[in-house]
């Protein structure tokens, strides 16, 4: 509930804070479904593995430029609550759920497209870029009612889900959809954006130690964890999402011509 008021805070923040002629000012908010892909779990006979999709929010604040009618650039601050969801049968009837859930604080920088507003209430956007993201938090929860035991005294410093993944990771990211002018310069946009991880969001370096007959190894987690798949096999982001937001372009404001004076009755009107 804290982030809803925190967005909504920056929210009405962006759409009043003054700027220069020709930027771009706004907020969003994003709901979104997300999914952790990996080659060794798509491998797996579906029956026993299933993808979950994992239902999550984000939003930030929107900057932008338009130097011409139709081309924009756009860069994002934007938190993001994503991560991974699968399902996996234990028995004939019984299927457990096993979740991780990532938070990023994400930059995307996008160019793009849109339709001339000049003449239009409603214009097409079309957007393309990259966006690098920052780990800030993760948390691994399941609903297997099995008891997990302890680990043996000889096995130290077992990594927590936030050192199994990659502080920083990297997507692609395309954004499509329609913004509706509101009254002066206001906006409202309603896209559908995508975000494809070009980097793995594992950090497959993880690693605990294992101490037996007085011998101190290192064991790489990933490594225990897919001993089918070689451990250079990256694990993607994926995540799809809807963009509502609102932006305020502070346009330049063309200038007056200059008056002229009507001829009168007996010819021109001199000064």
């Amino acid at each position: 509930m804290k982030h809803l008021f925190l967005l909504s805070f920056l929210l009405v923040v962006a759409c009043k804070v003054q700027a220069q002629a020709g930027l771009k000012l706004g907020g969003l908010v994003m709901p979104q479904v997300s999914f952790l892909l990996n080659p060794d779990d798509s491998g797996q006979d579906p029956d026993l593995f299933q993808y979950e999709p994992l239902s999550g929010m984000a939003g930030g604040i929107v900057l932008g430029y338009n130097p011409g009618a139709i081309f924009g650039m756009r860069l994002n601050f934007i938190y993001s609550q994503q991560g991974g969801r699968y399902s996996v049968r234990n028995t004939f009837n019984d299927r457990y759920n096993f979740t991780t859930r990532l938070e990023y604080i994400k930059v995307p920088f996008m160019l793009g497209l849109h339709s001339n507003p000049e003449n239009s209430k409603v214009m097409f956007s079309l957007y393309g870029g990259i966006q690098a993201e920052l780990l800030t938090r993760a948390f691994l929860y399941d609903d297997d009612p099995s008891f997990a035991a302890p680990l043996p005294e000889e096995i130290t410093g077992f990594p927590d889900a936030y050192a199994r993944y990659s502080t920083w990771a990297y997507s692609a990211v395309g954004d499509v959809g329609f913004d509706v002018k509101l009254e002066d310069n206001f906006v409202l946009t309603l896209h559908l954006r995508g975000e494809y991880g070009v980097a793995d969001a594992e950090d497959k370096d993880a690693s605990y130690r294992v101490t037996e007959g007085g011998i101190t190894r290192e064991v790489n987690y990933w490594d225990a964890q897919r001993p089918n798949v070689r451990i250079q096999e990256m694990t993607r982001n994926l995540n799809v999402g809807l963009v509502i937001g609102v932006v305020y372009t502070f346009a330049r404001k063309a200038k007056a011509a200059p008056a002229t004076l009507s001829p009168g009755p007996g010819g021109p009107v001199r000064p």
